[in-house]
């Protein structure tokens, strides 16, 4: 049996697939299931176990395959992804009949398999492990839309808050220390930047040069240490559920706050970035090979990295203690706004960075279901897009929300997603990290 899938869309998109995958894998155990989707996405793919084979297709492009015994149409409503799936000649084709708007994007594939008789686990979500948690913190400031870009210079004054007031990376809480931070750059579409430790960017560099004037508007709390908050018996994190409410304040994030104000070190204009735009740092070598970006529908043995462990590359930022930032395609602007030192990598190296992070910061974008889908712990910015219908459901996850829904095209940051402040991703930030990094309660989100 063979059976066709489409899904040529994002990162974020295949990821909250998996449960309607594995759907169909337990519902076929012996077929052949190939799934269409954008060929940059095929290091993802590839740590799927209910896929056995990639199609190459770009979003809403013409599907190169013939007469499968089932299409499931995982894109869209319709017309044009119906359209294309009915073009390869289908034996059956399952697709959405009623598109109900107000839906959680994973609850809402499985329960199109469920109304065609194929049970689904919208929580069965998690990729295999590749490889240890670290004491990384991951920082990515990028989105596929301005409405979705909370800005850098809030970004880098939360990074600064990170260098320099979490514990030395090699003390018994496992938490970080002064750390070299880099940004990672995109070397074309689908290659996200990975950070390497041995960078030889220090704390104190980052504070005179690349986080400059990055102060926090929010600042002025006593200077403290991370360590100090996770002593036993400290306050529980303050995030409220999403009916409302305004969190009590956290002191462990506030500890964290503190940091972000400015110093006589990190105040004046920063320095000028040297070096081309998208060539690697001489201190981490030459950047690896994207992932395939063409040709024919290829098999994926060997699913995941997991087989090997992760990359040497990201081997060597997992040693360090840092603080890393990366970019997508186009962000490079943007994640220089927060270091000046990009590197260029692959998607699988995003994967494994994230993977084993203790914890990510970001927006509503693509890397968010990364953190998903490996147990790391976040702290995710929504606006405009109510984390009702694209945050995670569970787990060691703080989602931060203003309530306010709007336009997730518009070129500009939302409003509602500029009203998140710099404490409060701290205080977020120092809840989620006094945790255990495997929790399992339910993801929180901050409305205020």
């Amino acid at each position: 049996m063979r059976v066709l899938v489409l899904r040529a869309l994002g990162l974020g998109d295949l990821l909250t697939a998996v449960p309607a995958l594995r759907g169909l894998r337990a519902a076929f155990p012996d077929a052949e299931i190939t799934l269409a989707a954008p060929a940059w996405l095929a290091d993802a793919v590839d740590r799927i176990d209910a896929v056995d084979r990639l199609l190459p297709t770009a979003e809403l492009a013409p599907i190169a395959f013939e007469r499968p015994d089932l299409a499931v149409n995982l894109h869209g409503r319709g017309p044009q992804s119906v359209e294309l799936l009915r073009a390869t000649n289908p034996r059956r084709l399952i697709t959405h009949e009623v598109w109900q708007e107000d839906q959680h994007e994973v609850v809402r594939w499985c329960e199109l398999l469920e109304r065609n008789g194929i049970p689904c686990d919208p929580d069965d979500l998690r990729l295999p492990a590749v490889g240890p948690r670290t004491n990384r913190v991951v920082i990515h400031p990028g989105a596929s839309t301005g409405a979705r870009r909370w800005p850098a210079e809030r970004y880098a004054a939360v990074a600064r808050a990170l260098i320099g007031a979490l514990p030395d990376a090699g003390a018994p809480d496992g938490g970080l220390g002064d750390a070299g931070m880099v940004a990672g750059a995109s070397a074309g579409a689908g290659l996200v930047g990975v950070a390497a430790a041995d960078s030889g960017l220090s704390g104190g560099d980052l504070r005179d040069a690349g986080l400059a004037g990055a102060a926090s508007p929010e600042g002025g709390r006593p200077a403290a240490g991370l360590r100090d908050a996770c002593l036993p018996g400290a306050a529980s994190s303050g995030a409220a559920s999403s009916d409302g409410g305004r969190p009590t304040a956290d002191p462990r994030g506030a500890r964290l706050a503190a940091a972000s104000a400015p110093t006589a070190a990190s105040a004046g204009a920063a320095s000028p970035h040297s070096g081309p735009a998208g060539f690697a740092s001489p201190h981490d070598g030459p950047p690896a090979a994207a992932a395939p970006n063409g040709g024919p529908a290829a098999g994926l043995p060997g699913k995941g990295p997991s087989d090997a462990g992760p990359s040497d590359h990201t081997r060597r930022a997992a040693s360090g203690r840092s603080v890393v930032v990366t970019a997508g395609p186009g962000e490079l602007d943007l994640a220089r706004g927060i270091s000046p030192h990009p590197f260029s990598g692959s998607l699988a190296q995003l994967l494994d960075l994230v993977a084993t992070a203790r914890l990510l910061i970001c927006g509503d974008t693509g890397v968010a279901h990364v953190a998903t889908a490996y147990g790391t712990p976040s702290v995710l910015l929504f606006g405009p897009m109510s984390p009702r219908l694209w945050g995670p459901r569970h787990g060691p996850h703080r989602v931060l929300w203003h309530g306010r829904t709007g336009d997730t095209f518009a070129a500009e940051p939302d409003p509602g997603l500029l009203r998140i402040t710099v404490d409060e991703v701290l205080d977020a930030a120092g809840g989620v990290l006094c945790e255990p990094s495997e929790s399992a309660s339910s993801a929180r989100v901050t409305s205020v």
